[in-house]
């Protein structure tokens, strides 16, 4: 038997709406996943920055605790990469 216009109109919308949530869902897992590479470049970046090489003094006495800017705006690069 042949469909109705309104069953029609009825079957395309359930597939509208299934796909809009298959997209959303892929959209999420996505950004689930961005967040996730951004938390371990955090991390990992956090980890640099406890290592020896910004620990206690240098044998002049001067603080090792200095970054470059340069570094820190490479880090911040790779960080944003991640969101991408």
């Amino acid at each position: 038997m042949p469909k109705t216009i309104g069953q029609a109109a009825a079957e395309l919308r359930n597939l509208r709406e299934g796909n809009h949530i298959q997209n959303l869902t892929a959209t999420r897992d996505e950004l689930k996943k961005k967040i996730e590479a951004c938390l371990v470049s955090i991390s990992t970046f956090k980890k640099h920055l406890e290592g020896s090489k910004y620990q206690g003094t240098d044998s002049d006495g001067e603080r090792k605790d200095w970054i470059s800017v340069k570094d820190v705006f490479r880090w911040l690069d790779d960080i944003e990469s991640d969101i991408r």
